[in-house]
């Protein structure tokens, strides 16, 4: 018995000489950040590594990051976000769809929660808000990928064009919900969130959230009159 419980203790010191031994020089061994790896699923890994992708993006862009950065922030190797994301340009295209799954989730959300069009269209404005909170260091996504539009793959400017579509459309589709506006037309909507994705990056310049959310709801305003059918009083 006592034969066997030393034979297991070698073992486990020799797999621990082996793992150290192939460790690559100069990584720090960092117990809890392995021990997190070796506890997420592949989903949850791939999960984590989209949400560090999206932070550095909207912090510095598409071509001022690395996949070691992120790698590093997901408490994981590079070999293993090659295994969950082929390439830079792959995991920026992933990092967008799923941005935009979840900003289709909110305006879902926004939908159920507000009955009015002026409380729909102002939960949109604070949703954007929050990304400039809280200390003013990050622009949407999308935004900032949109400034290297010149140098980004054709498949990531595919993305974008389908993100700002999205918005586009449910704009128009709340305006025909409302029976005291007039229809508004696309290149209107467009209008919409072309206004509030540029004043987003005024803001950081400017102040702020509450920067934008007073010139977004100056926006609002505006085209809430301009829509409203006449004999309608608010």
């Amino acid at each position: 018995m006592i034969a066997q419980i030393l034979d297991r203790f070698c073992q486990f010191l020799l797999v621990g000489v082996i793992r150290d031994l192939n460790r690559p020089a100069g990584r720090p061994v960092n117990q809890n950040q392995e021990t997190s790896e070796e506890c997420m699923t592949e989903s949850e890994k791939a999960e984590q590594i989209l949400e560090n992708c999206k932070d550095l993006i909207q912090a510095k862009g598409y071509h001022r990051f690395s996949l070691t950065e992120i790698a590093q922030l997901a408490g994981t190797s590079t070999g293993n976000l090659y295994h969950h994301f082929k390439s830079k340009s792959n995991l920026v295209r992933e990092t967008i769809i799923k941005y935009k799954e979840d900003f289709s989730t909110i305006l879902t959300q926004i939908e159920q929660d507000e009955s009015s069009l002026r409380g729909r269209l102002e939960s949109l404005i604070n949703n954007y808000a929050k990304v400039l909170e809280p200390d003013n260091t990050k622009i949407c996504l999308c935004m900032m990928l949109m400034i290297e539009i010149n140098t980004l793959p054709p498949s990531i400017i595919e993305e974008l064009n389908k993100f700002f579509d999205l918005q586009v459309d449910w704009i128009i589709k709340i305006f025909s919900q409302d029976e005291n506006t007039s229809t508004l037309l696309n290149y209107e909507a467009q209008m919409i969130i072309t206004s509030l994705e540029g004043t987003i990056a005024v803001a950081r310049m400017k102040g702020g959230s509450q920067y934008f959310k007073n010139v977004a709801y100056s926006l609002l305003d505006n085209f809430m009159i301009a829509h409203q059918k006449v004999g309608i009083k608010r």
